[in-house]
């Protein structure tokens, strides 16, 4: 299996299996301007909070936006790569990974996991482990419960302290739980600006 595959379920045992997806990884320097992908700078479409982490779903930029839409053709690599593209900045790597999502039918789940130091500990081991467990669950919870995908956004959880220490089942099922919770928020919100 690869890596970030997301395996169909059944909703609540009953009833037909969502459709397949793969959790995306956006790194930090995804949600920096002036490039952003993610538009973090307006209200998040839809918020949940817990005691472990707080998840805000966020609209995303179509790919080539502003004077960059012209120049550049849809699928000449991620979104937060500079237009045209470039030996030092296209990377084969990213190049690859852009290529493989682009011709699949699956949909991407984009999701940021943002670890601060203020919230969590001064420590990167402590950071990372946090910032690790939490994508792990995210992953686990895909690959086990079906989940509605939201198009066009991305899923940003803000970790807390309280990550390092909980039972990993414990944070899956509150992952799961905000992961439903912000997809229910979110189509409501769509079905009242209609």
């Amino acid at each position: 299996m690869s890596r970030g595959v997301v395996r169909p379920g059944l909703a609540g045992g009953v009833g037909p299996a969502l459709a397949l997806a793969r959790v995306l990884r956006l790194s930090p320097a995804v949600l920096q301007p002036p490039n952003a992908a993610v538009s973090m700078n307006r209200a998040p479409s839809a918020v949940h909070r817990c005691e472990l982490f707080g998840l805000n779903l966020y609209a995303m930029r179509p790919q080539g936006h502003g004077a960059r839409a012209v120049a550049a053709a849809p699928l000449l690599g991620p979104p937060w790569l500079p237009s045209p593209p470039a030996r030092e900045t296209h990377e084969a790597r990213h190049m690859r990974r852009h290529a493989a999502a682009a011709r699949d039918a699956v949909p991407l789940v984009p999701a940021a996991v943002l670890i601060s130091k203020k919230r969590v500990h001064k420590h990167a081991v402590v950071r990372n482990r946090c910032r690790t467990r939490l994508m792990a669950a995210l992953q686990a919870v895909a690959r086990e419960v079906a989940f509605p995908v939201v198009p066009g956004h991305a899923y940003v959880f803000f970790g807390t302290a309280h990550l390092y220490h909980v039972p990993m089942d414990v944070l899956q099922a509150q992952v799961g739980r905000a992961m439903a919770a912000v997809a229910s928020k979110a189509s409501a919100r769509e079905r009242r600006q209609r």
